[in-house]
């Protein structure tokens, strides 16, 4: 190898190793500007068992009642005894359980699309994605029934809505 080659070689393998550097570094997201504490995904499933077509929210508000519907969710599901998350201290966090509805096919997903709580003067609100399979995408003939369990900051609201990414109300939970 020349001199030459051995130079670009350098030079390609330092901006290589820069580029990952930077792709790595981008995923950090920076600290929140206040001390709001954030709303975490406590478990997520596409069969937790409801049968009801429309979308539903729950709010529950102590580890019998999240452990409850856990074992609900997850009744079908092989090797899933435990909960898989240290649940929320209950004094700073409630759970909000988000049921999209019974789905016909598989493809359809909920998750959190705002990690932070909005709050209105007639509530708060939470934000998820709604995802569904694009028009004429191949998806398995199966029912499904997706929902997640979402660790929520405790706050003076007396509801908290579930909204899309397009701002729709898709159920209403009260406290």
């Amino acid at each position: 190898m020349t001199t030459a080659t051995r130079r670009k070689a350098g030079f390609w393998l330092l901006a290589l190793a820069a580029t990952g550097l930077a792709a790595c570094r981008a995923d950090i997201r920076p600290p929140a500007a206040d001390n709001t504490p954030e709303i975490t995904v406590l478990a997520a499933s596409t069969q937790c068992g409801r049968s009801a077509t429309s979308p539903a929210a729950s709010w529950l508000d102590n580890p019998d009642a999240l452990l409850d519907a856990y074992r609900h969710m997850t009744r079908q599901s092989i090797g899933a005894d435990t909960f898989p998350a240290l649940p929320p201290d209950f004094d700073r966090y409630g759970v909000l359980l988000v049921n999209m509805g019974q789905q016909t096919s598989g493809g359809y997903q909920l998750r959190l699309l705002h990690p932070r709580i909005e709050y209105l003067a007639s509530g708060a609100t939470v934000r998820l994605e709604w995802l569904s399979p694009p028009p004429g995408a191949r998806t398995s003939q199966v029912i499904t029934s997706p929902c997640l369990l979402l660790a929520v900051p405790r706050g003076t609201y007396r509801s908290l809505a579930v909204t899309d990414q397009h701002g729709r109300t898709r159920a209403v939970a009260e406290l």
